[in-house]
């Protein structure tokens, strides 16, 4: 049987509770889902270090989750709408 994968949980932001140090090597995060502060286990391509804001990008299944540091993400500027002639 393969892992089972939480969609409820992407998308959503959480906390830093146990470093992350990236390459591989996990840390822990904390989210608010399901009525409740979940903890999971939390992958990230750089270091993440405790107490920092994520957003979970995807979960692997097994409570184990990719993340990207909130302050990290980088929002596209607004782009205001054409006038008419």
């Amino acid at each position: 049987m393969g892992a089972r994968v939480d969609r409820e949980v992407v998308g959503r932001q959480g906390r830093v509770t146990v470093r992350i140090r990236g390459a591989g090597r996990p840390g822990e995060v904390t989210v608010q889902v399901r009525g409740a502060t979940e903890t999971f286990i939390a992958y990230c391509d750089g270091e993440v270090l405790l107490g920092e804001a994520v957003l979970v990008a995807a979960s692997r299944g097994d409570r184990a989750v990719e993340v990207y540091p909130v302050n990290q993400l980088r929002v596209p500027p607004r782009t205001p709408p054409a006038e008419e002639d």
